[in-house]
């Protein structure tokens, strides 16, 4: 098994963390965690991963109100990898917005 990890710098305060492993040419389990400078201290926002046994969603304003995950489907694991990269490349201005809200 083979694991790739990477850091997307969105701003000198927002990047994106992501790791997955790959076994026959698949993608069998990975991590997107979108994270902020919030206060001094980095902060999880969004996290997008497979840990559990199945893929889910952790958003970090949410938990702050007792909700925890959400089951995320789509055809495979190496689809549902690019799609949450491009869902926070999308959205982090907004996630980041919604976790300050609840501070």
């Amino acid at each position: 098994m083979k694991r790739t990890h990477f850091l997307v710098e969105l701003t000198d305060g927002d990047e994106i963390d992501v790791w997955f492993d790959v076994h026959a040419r698949r993608v069998v389990a990975f991590s997107v965690n979108d994270r902020a400078m919030v206060e001094g201290k980095w902060r999880e926002v969004i996290r997008f991963d497979t840990a559990h046994g199945r893929p889910h969603v952790h958003r970090f304003w949410e938990a702050q109100q007792g909700r925890r995950r959400r089951l995320l489907r789509g055809p495979d694991l190496g689809e549902l990898l690019s799609r949450c990269i491009a869902d926070v490349r999308s959205h982090w201005s907004t996630y980041r917005a919604m976790l300050e809200a609840v501070r």
